[in-house]
């Protein structure tokens, strides 16, 4: 959390691209200082929040295979390619990908938001097997995903995260 304290206006947009809580200009009155912090209070205890949402999250959830109920650990899967009503889901220690008839919608909300993005109509990547990216593909190892025009914001976010 930081508040940047400055004598300098010039500088307020570029903070807040950096992400800070709040901008104070000096001189600041000890009022404007207290709603500060409770502005960053406010974004601590809401980061917070998500992070114990996001360790009740399980680590696993079933699918339909071919007449059973397999389990899927959230964790390994590398990427999950759409093709019409099915899923490709691609995970490490498997040579062949795991086929199961569902919408990319319904996968997502199975998966953890905070590692999984959609990057195509047809593409979900989970944000901690990426290698690298450029602005038309995300490798994950030596595997190319194309990255759909309409989710190119989408590169932000992932950056964001830090890969």
């Amino acid at each position: 959390m930081i508040i940047l304290t400055t004598a300098y206006q010039d500088y307020a947009l570029e903070a807040f691209e950096h992400r800070v809580v709040d901008y104070l200009l000096k001189p600041f009155a000890l009022s404007r200082f207290v709603v500060a912090c409770n502005r960053a209070k406010d974004e601590f205890d809401l980061r917070k929040q998500k992070t114990n949402i996001d360790n009740d999250t399980p680590d696993h959830f079933f699918l339909h295979v071919e007449y059973k109920l397999v389990k899927i650990e959230w964790r390994k899967i590398h990427y999950v390619q759409g093709l019409k009503d099915y899923l490709k889901i691609y995970l490490e220690n498997h040579t062949q990908p795991i086929m199961t008839r569902m919408s990319m919608k319904s996968i997502m909300d199975k998966l953890p938001a905070r590692y999984f993005f959609r990057i195509h109509k047809s593409y979900i990547i989970n944000i901690s097997k990426v290698s690298s990216l450029n602005k038309n593909f995300i490798f994950i190892d030596n595997i190319e995903v194309p990255v759909g025009e309409s989710y190119k914001d989408n590169l932000s976010r992932i950056i964001d995260q830090g890969i």
